[in-house]
C-alpha cells in the first residue's frame, strides 16, 4: 500500500521526521519505521500567498538564497500577464523576500473575482501556484 502526505508548515534548511500510526478495526496499533526528511535550504522556493482566497491584499513570500534576477508575476487563466510585482536582481544574503500586492493590474485597476496565477521566475528556477480574488 503507498501513502501520501504533504506537510504545508515545513521550513527549508530543516530535518523532519514521519512515521505512520496504523489504528486496526480491533483497536489494535502498529506504527511505521521513522521517515527522515532534509529540506533543501539552497534551492528556490515560493510559499502560499496569505490570505488566499484574498479579498484586497495578498501577500507572497519566496526564498532566493543566491544572487538572481528574480521576476515575480500575475497571470489570469488564460495566461495574460496581469501584473509584475517585482524585476530585480536580488542578494542572496538572507534569502527570504515578501512582497504585498493590492489587486490591482499594472493600469491600476481591481481585478476582478476568479483564480489567478502566480509565477516566480529566479535563474533556472520557474515556479507557479494559484490564487482566489473574491471582491
Amino acid at each position: 500500500m503507498n501513502y501520501k502526505f504533504f506537510d504545508q508548515d515545513v521550513t527549508s534548511g530543516y530535518s523532519y521526521q514521519y512515521r505512520l500510526r496504523q489504528v486496526d478495526y480491533d483497536g489494535r496499533e502498529s506504527f511505521s519505521n521513522v521517515v527522515n526528511v532534509v529540506t533543501d535550504n539552497k534551492a528556490v522556493s515560493l510559499e502560499d500567498n496569505f490570505p488566499n482566497p484574498a479579498h484586497d491584499k495578498t501577500t507572497f513570500s519566496f526564498r532566493v538564497p543566491f544572487r538572481s534576477d528574480v521576476k515575480l508575476e500575475i497571470y489570469d487563466m488564460m495566461g495574460h500577464l496581469v501584473k509584475t510585482l517585482y524585476n530585480d536582481e536580488v542578494a542572496g544574503s538572507n534569502g527570504n523576500y515578501r512582497i504585498e500586492w493590492d489587486g490591482r493590474d499594472d493600469a491600476g485597476y481591481e481585478v476582478s473575482s476568479g483564480s489567478y496565477m502566480y509565477k516566480l521566475t529566479a535563474g533556472e528556477s520557474v515556479l507557479s501556484k494559484t490564487l482566489t480574488i473574491v471582491r
